[in-house]
């Protein structure tokens, strides 16, 4: 029923829909369910429908009774082949609810489309596919309807024709069409609906014009095209082809078509091609007969953004369930596999393992050494293309020294708190037949990739949970020359301290400060070293003198069951004591896991704070040795450089840049409200 004038969109994008059910409910208003339409009516409304079907319910049965079946009479709008039931009165009520609304949504139970009182329900992947189909909208709908779309549209219309000749006279496009006589009248609707003009007959035909088109029409026996299956054209859209078949794609065939992708994607970024080659995968065409996936020429010589375009095809790739699809890996054989760990070993070694920022290094899941081999074709994941099988490493950084500036950064990754790199590929080169052709793809034989762990950023605690989960075996350690601050700080402590000291070593504690742990008969304690300069503007006289203030206040509470850790007194009875030209605190050891997440911190020291606040130091605490306005101001500038090193990190760091003005906003409060006395 109805004459198509312009196909926007038609796919096999839906999912099959899983609500097979009817029924109506009463809330807010009244509602019809049938499958996954809803339709909302007031009370007046219903009534009126309800009377409506009483009437034509029985019309309509009778005529089913008398032998009318479906799909049976000729989609031709005359009414020689349909009947309608209609009492020739508009409705008495209006629309209720929403009446000009467009609202689309996601919700608890899937995705909704309203239109006016009318809800369609779909599931996520439905809805995507709807939403790429509107688009198809956006991109059709100033582009006049041509010769070739126009004698498409007449097959769309399921009307029975046959293209009998098309050609060109002068400056005009011509075409010749028979329909089948009960069509005729349809068919002639359906240009006068296209904007041609009926411009009278010639032999037999009618003849339609517009825009240097000239289209006769007559009727007359045709092949019933409607009623036959009509070949495919080998030419689709790449999204139809991959929503059709999903889940038909052997691992081989869907790697094999994402190679093609990737070798024009990185033959347009290397050749700077962006602005002649279309990237938008919405308007990739696939050849079902070649197997080939054709790239148009842009329409506008607008550059596209290699790296965005490509993404948002893989995210569309990952909504049909493709996101990494392995194809089978033949094993090696057992010297080949010893021949491939003494080449891996010798590439850690030799480009690895000497660069000053490789602290340890683990091999995730260790067992897969001993199964590695090759893959019948290339595995394509991300933007690279392995040929073999690869090997996963993460590496504790020792931040003191800067990458090498040829490991390439991937993304973050929350599951082990680290930055994705590759580092590069084993000298065990891969035979494979798809080497050549695809000149834009950079293969890989076995790709090194490694999970890098910043200490300063990362948290300790998820990282070694993610290497319990992957069985990592280390299999590498740099070794660490005697810290020289380690050698002074033993006899220091024994000569200061008046304590035996069996051990001195230094940890790798995200400080201003160095912190060493010192090995005593009686149990283990820290050294805490500073640094003797304050860390406020300096002041003639006060130089150091906020540690001073530190250790007053931490004596202070001391007696008054704080969870404060109180440093052991030197044999002069002061807490501080300078050691060269720092000083140094000695405190308890605790060894303990911070809580993974950083409020529960907060909330932790938010505790303490407050019980401190709570206590009265009285007079034994001199605040004139603390400047609060210098020394907050310090960390607020301290602060304001850290949320640019998580970068990579875009919730952290977006949180911690949001925090800022807070503090700014706390420390003028403070100011203003407690009136305090430091300076």
């Amino acid at each position: 029923m109805g004459i198509i004038t312009r196909l926007f969109h038609r796919s096999e994008g839906l999912a099959d829909n899983k609500y097979n059910i009817f029924f109506m409910d009463m809330g807010e208003n009244i509602h019809i369910h049938y499958r996954d339409l809803r339709i909302e009516l007031g009370v007046d409304e219903f009534m009126e429908f309800a009377n409506l079907c009483e009437v034509y319910l029985p019309q309509i049965k009778a005529e089913i009774e008398k032998g009318y079946r479906d799909g049976v009479q000729p989609n031709t709008n005359d009414t020689t082949t349909w009947k309608q039931f209609y009492n020739k009165k508009p409705l008495a009520n209006t629309i209720a609810y929403n009446p000009n609304r467009i609202s689309l949504e996601e919700n608890v139970d899937g995705y909704h489309i309203h239109i006016r009182n009318y809800k369609i329900l779909l599931d996520k992947l439905s809805f995507h596919n709807f939403a790429r189909a509107a688009q198809d909208v956006l991109d059709k709908r100033e582009r006049p309807v041509g010769l070739a779309e126009t004698l498409d549209l007449i097959g769309i219309n399921e009307l029975e024709h046959s293209i009998d000749k098309i050609g060109r006279e002068g400056d005009e496009e011509t075409a010749e069409v028979t329909v089948e006589k009960s069509y005729y009248k349809k068919t002639s609707d359906m240009f006068l609906a296209l904007g041609y003009v009926a411009a009278g007959t010639e032999a037999g035909a009618g003849i339609f014009k517009k825009d240097g088109i000239r289209i006769s029409l007559r009727t007359g026996k045709v092949l019933k095209t409607a009623a036959l299956p009509v070949a495919d054209s080998p030419l689709v859209p790449l999204t139809d082809f991959i929503a059709r078949n999903a889940s038909r794609f052997s691992p081989a065939e869907f790697n094999l078509l994402k190679l093609q992708i990737l070798d024009v994607f990185e033959h347009t970024r290397k050749n700077k091609l962006e602005s002649v080659v279309e990237l938008d995968f919405q308007r990739l065409i696939y050849d079902t007969v070649r197997k080939k996936v054709i790239f148009p020429s842009k329409e506008r010589a607008t550059p596209s953004d290699v790296t965005l375009e490509y993404n948002k095809l893989m995210i569309f790739f990952r909504e049909h369930g493709l996101s990494m699809v392995k194809p089978a890996k033949i094993p090696y054989s057992e010297d080949e596999q010893q021949r491939l760990t003494t080449a891996f070993y010798n590439h850690i070694r030799r480009q690895v393992t000497p660069h000053l920022c490789v602290d340890k290094i683990y091999l995730l899941n260790a067992s897969e050494e001993k199964r590695a081999g090759r893959y019948e074709v290339p595995f394509v994941h991300f933007d690279w293309a392995k040929l073999g099988s690869d090997f996963d490493l993460l590496i504790e950084i020792d931040e003191r020294h800067d990458l090498p500036p040829d490991w390439s950064y991937k993304f973050f990754w929350k599951d082990c708190t680290s930055d994705y790199y590759l580092l590069g590929d084993v000298n065990f080169p891969v035979p494979s037949p798809h080497l050549d052709g695809h000149p834009g793809v950079t293969f890989y034989n076995h790709l090194i990739e490694a999970y890098l762990f910043f200490p300063s950023k990362g948290n300790k605690q998820v990282k070694d949970e993610y290497l319990k989960k992957f069985a990592a075996r280390r299999i590498y350690e740099k070794k660490k020359p005697q810290d020289e601050t380690s050698t002074l700080l033993q006899s220091f402590l024994t000569e200061r301290y008046a304590i035996a000291v069996d051990e001195v070593e230094k940890l790798g504690a995200p400080s201003f400060n160095e912190v060493f742990s010192v090995k005593t008969p009686n149990g283990p304690l820290a050294a805490k070293i500073m640094k003797k300069d304050d860390f406020t503007r300096a002041v003639a006289g006060q130089s150091g003198r906020h540690i001073e203030y530190e250790a007053a206040l931490l004596g202070a509470l001391s007696g008054q069951d704080m969870p404060v850790l109180i440093p052991l007194a030197g044999k002069d009875g002061k807490l501080v004591q300078p050691f060269d030209n720092r000083f140094c605190l000695l405190l308890p050891y605790m060894e303990s896991e911070a809580e993974p997440e950083a409020e529960g911190n907060l909330r932790a020291a938010a505790r303490t704070l407050a019980a401190l606040h709570a206590k009265d130091t009285g007079s034994s605490v001199p605040t004139d040795l603390y400047r609060f306005n210098e020394a907050v101001d310090f960390w607020i500038d301290q602060f304001s450089t850290l949320h640019p090193k998580f970068g990579r990190d875009e919730e952290r760091r977006k949180l911690l840049a949001a925090l800022l003005p807070e503090m700014v906003a706390a420390k003028q409060k403070i100011l203003e409200t407690k009136g305090l006395v430091w300076r």
